[in-house]
């Protein structure tokens, strides 16, 4: 009997030691409930919940990639002098000081402060990368989410800036080099164009609308001739990528003949001058004088003037035409404000506060941004005033959207971008000069695609 009542007495004593661990368990995870996730930067962990602490000067860097506003009536300059002083009616403890950097000197600018542990609280770049995981701080924990747990951004710009399952910016807007043509002078080509703008255009269909454009009285296309973007873009625009895929040549042989035999069936068949630099160098005057169907490259900043400058329902704005059969991809860059910790680091809630500057000016300044040339807001929320201030018609807004939803973008890697822009200056461009020099595209991809390898390894290698 003794026995069996203390066994009783320590079964109990088990129960009640057992109901203090359940009870010390919940408490311990309703405390990490409210405390959330936290992010680890470098040597610092970081509490995305901090309080802002009301009391304290707080002083935040601001260094920006300049962005050129053709025909706005301002200067982005005056546009984000307004943006900050709004923030700082928020945060009257706040001072932001900001620069506005020319983008490549700024990317240098930004590399040497990193390497002295002293960059700025947050940046915005024009082509964002993941620059250094000493101190950049992925946003993934600070962001806004939507009820259905998904964030507020269009996904292709989401997904743009995730690498190793974090997110490492805010994203802003995703803009387009495009094709610009002239509807008047498309009409009657067999081209459906509205259609080319919606859903891309293939080779075979680019070929014979061109060859016909203006009744065949005028170029029906000019390029620039040795802008490697032109080539870049066709092959994107096929699916194949941006050139590299993990630090390795994305490209084949095969899907750089079938390039270069449209470049050099389009030069036979659309009646481009035989001086295709003097052309190039005409070639915005000529559109706009109506002496050409159609022009490429067409960068933001001059897709923005044209906009300005050719009637509304007389511009079409187009994908890179794309190989036959192939799913439709459309070559973009993508804008977002990146945040960092400094060396000494300056504590929680500075990092949080520079979170709350880039999530402040992506809000409604963006959207009007992006409706400076031809771009989408990454904001959802900001989509519908982006379609009221944009001076295109409506049929142009919904193309761009199309296009977001299968925009290609660059990588996030550092490394990666500084190939590419030295095979764009030492391969893309000299090999471009030659392929106008009435090279057989067969020999011309031939000697492209080593070139590329001489630089780059194999995919897989």
């Amino acid at each position: 009997m003794a026995r069996i009542s203390t066994n009783g007495r320590q079964g109990r004593a088990l129960l009640a030691g057992l109901g203090l661990l359940v009870l010390m368990g919940l408490g311990m995870a309703l405390w990490l409930a409210r405390a959330g996730p936290t992010v680890r930067v470098g040597e610092v962990t970081i509490d995305p919940r901090a309080p802002i602490n009301p009391e304290r000067t707080y002083r935040l860097i601001l260094w920006e990639e300049n962005v050129v506003l053709s025909g706005a009536g301002t200067t982005y300059r005056t546009f984000l002098e307004d943006r900050v002083e709004a923030f700082r009616e928020v945060h009257p403890n706040v001072t932001v000081e900001f620069q506005l950097l020319p983008p490549g000197e700024a990317v240098n600018r930004l590399e040497g402060a990193l390497a002295s542990g002293q960059p700025p609280d947050v940046y915005g770049s024009l082509s964002p990368r993941l620059f250094d995981r000493n101190y950049q701080v992925p946003v993934d924990a600070f962001l806004p989410r939507a009820r259905d747990g998904e964030p507020h951004f269009l996904p292709a710009a989401w997904e743009a800036l995730t690498a190793d399952g974090q997110v490492w910016g805010w994203p802003r807007w995703i803009r387009f080099i495009t094709w610009a043509g002239r509807r008047s002078l498309l009409a009657g080509t067999g081209l459906d164009v509205d259609q080319a703008a919606q859903e891309g255009w293939t080779f075979p269909q680019a070929l014979a609308s061109l060859a016909q454009a203006g009744g065949g009285q005028m170029p029906g296309l000019l390029v620039h001739p040795q802008e490697p973007e032109l080539v870049r873009s066709l092959m994107a625009a096929g699916g194949h990528g941006l050139m590299l895929q993990e630090g390795s040549l994305a490209w084949s042989q095969d899907a750089i003949e079938e390039v270069a035999a449209f470049l050099v069936a389009a030069r036979q068949q659309t009646r481009m001058p035989r001086n295709l630099e003097a052309a190039a160098r005409e070639r915005v005057a000529r559109f706009l004088q109506g002496r050409v169907g159609v022009i490429t490259p067409v960068r933001p900043e001059l897709a923005a003037h044209l906009l300005r400058t050719v009637p509304r329902e007389e511009l079409v704005l187009l994908p890179p035409p794309r190989p036959e059969g192939s799913p439709f991809h459309v070559p973009a860059d993508l804008a977002a404000y990146l945040v960092f910790r400094q060396t000494p680091y300056q504590g929680d809630d500075q990092t949080r506060l520079a979170m709350e500057l880039a999530r402040f000016l992506i809000q409604s300044k963006d959207a009007w941004v992006s409706s400076q040339f031809p771009a989408v807001p990454a904001l959802l929320s900001d989509q519908a005033l982006w379609q009221r201030e944009a001076p295109w018609p409506e049929a142009t807004s919904q193309a761009l959207l199309r296009w977001a939803e299968a925009a290609v973008t660059p990588s996030l890697d550092p490394d990666e971008a500084a190939v590419l822009r030295q095979m764009d200056d030492q391969v893309l461009a000299p090999w471009l000069a030659r392929l106008w020099d009435e090279e057989a595209p067969s020999a011309w991809a031939a000697g492209l695609y080593q070139a590329l390898l001489d630089q780059v390894p194999e995919p897989g290698g």
